[in-house]
């Protein structure tokens, strides 16, 4: 009997499936999430708040989201003051900077901050880890890929990469509409056109709301989406949207009232909501898809092949 639990053991383990995958990094307005496969289908996530100097600096790009840099912006004090976030993380975790495999980095970034986020996790670049290639993108890219490549193909129609995604990362201070490119052969997801808003955060739907103007805020809503909508996809080309990704750290009300306002703003009989996984879990659990993704087929990706192409 002892026999037999050892060998069943063994055989566990070298599938793999006690033994926890790398790290993925997801940098948020306030908090920083590492998420891991600690099973071959359970994924452990983790969130630490952050500290107050991380916090401004989110704030200041938010701010400055529309140029490459901001007013007094310097990399290197920058990449120091999120080594040390991510230490205080590993410190937590009990982990080293290479046990991490991707990073999720904020859209709102400038592309200093964007640069000095990803060397501050990666010191060496993309071949930090040897073989094994480090992954990092905006927090979308992995929103959408926390959904596997099978929902996906139920999703679209053909490798062609002419389906769509209408994908809304929704915080209390903004929302960030995107439309991306549903790629089946490589299971990413281009960015093709983007528009952030300051005025349409929750914290703006409560504050609407509360001067006792209920529908002020749907209908700047409904408005918003349906132009930004006709604005990047023609309407011959509307069937081409699948699917709608909601995702981040609005509440859960709030996020199903955009999901519905969304796919009305749609408006063809294909779309599909995508909402069997927690929004606020999302980008955690895609970073931690393709921090394994780098450990089970290291092969797949080259030094051209990082997925940063959203930023």
């Amino acid at each position: 009997m002892l026999f037999a639990a050892f060998t069943l053991l063994f055989s566990i383990l070298a599938r793999g499936a006690l033994i926890p995958f790398p790290y993925g990094l997801t940098l948020g307005p306030t908090s920083i999430t590492a998420s891991r496969y600690v099973t071959a289908d359970d994924i452990e996530v983790l969130q630490f708040p952050a500290g107050p100097e991380y916090i401004a600096h989110c704030q200041q790009s938010l701010r400055h989201y529309r140029n490459s840099s901001r007013p007094g912006e310097n990399s290197t004090e920058i990449e120091s003051m999120l080594r040390k976030e991510v230490q205080m993380v590993s410190d937590r975790l009990n982990a080293t900077l290479g046990t991490y495999a991707s990073l999720a980095i904020p859209r709102t970034f400038t592309s200093i901050s964007q640069g000095a986020a990803y060397y501050s996790l990666f010191p060496k670049g993309v071949t930090d880890r040897g073989k094994k290639h480090t992954q990092w993108a905006g927090v979308t890219q992995f929103a959408c890929q926390a959904y596997d490549i099978n929902t996906w193909k139920k999703v679209g129609r053909t490798a062609a990469n002419e389906d769509l995604v209408l994908v809304l990362e929704y915080e209390e201070q903004f929302l960030y509409s995107s439309i991306a490119v549903l790629d089946l052969d490589y299971h990413v997801f281009p960015i093709d056109s983007a528009n952030l808003s300051l005025d349409l955060g929750e914290s703006s739907k409560i504050r609407l709301r509360e001067k006792s103007d209920n529908d002020a805020y749907t209908h700047a809503l409904r408005e918003h989406l349906e132009t930004f909508i006709n604005s990047s996809v023609p309407e011959h080309e509307r069937n081409d949207i699948r699917a709608i990704v909601v995702h981040e750290s609005a509440s859960t009300d709030a996020i199903a009232e955009l999901q519905t306002i969304a796919y009305d703003a749609v408006a063809n009989d294909v779309v599909e909501v995508l909402d069997s996984i927690d929004p606020m879990l999302l980008a955690a659990y895609g970073v931690a898809r393709l921090a394994r993704l780098t450990e089970e087929d290291p092969q797949r990706w080259t030094l051209d092949d990082v997925i940063h192409d959203e930023l």
